[in-house]
């Protein structure tokens, strides 16, 4: 393993060597103690032992074909969701264990950054279509009337009310307002 020339006042602690190209993205998930991490063509959550050491908990590949799939994300400390921008022009949610939660069609070019406002459960993002924020919309009646529903899947729900992003494939994004 080589050496990793660490400035005069700085000590390292710890370093991932788990992805095999550069990381574009990272934040850390204070609920499960773990970092979240993404290149191009993969999504992993680790952690850091004491000892220093890394650890991979959870990883997500993407297609090999496609360079940058994803081209944002952001996690949201409330609902303990990570919301992924996709060049597919999807908005995927992933669990904490990074399992897919929802995969909504939405059209927003490429996203660059994204910021989630938990007060009100809005998410911005800025972009090659500009800068935009983007609510949920939740199908009740659908999920009423869907006779495959998974039971093991039952949407967060908090004060007797589903919590928005949080229900799965019966939800929608829509686009709230542009920013000028």
């Amino acid at each position: 393993m080589e050496d990793l020339s660490i400035r005069p006042g700085f000590n390292l602690h710890a370093a991932f060597r788990g992805h095999l190209s550069p990381v574009r993205r990272i934040t850390y998930n204070a609920h499960t103690k773990q970092f979240l991490s993404m290149d191009e063509h993969t999504l992993k959550a680790w952690s850091v032992n004491r000892d220093g050491t890394t650890r991979v908990q959870y990883d997500v590949q993407f297609p090999s074909y496609q360079q940058n799939f994803i081209t944002s994300m952001v996690l949201s400390r409330e609902l303990n969701l990570l919301f992924t921008a996709c060049l597919d022009d999807n908005l995927r949610l992933y669990n904490e264990r990074l399992r897919l939660k929802s995969c909504m069609p939405w059209s927003n070019g490429v996203v660059r950054e994204m910021a989630f406002y938990e007060p009100r459960s809005l998410l911005v993002t800025a972009g090659s279509y500009g800068v935009k924020v983007w609510e949920c919309l939740l199908d009740y009646e659908a999920f009423r009337t869907d006779k495959t529903c998974d039971l093991y899947d039952v949407p967060k729900i908090k004060d007797g009310s589903v919590l928005p992003w949080c229900f799965g494939k019966y939800q929608h994004v829509r686009l709230r307002c542009t920013l000028q």
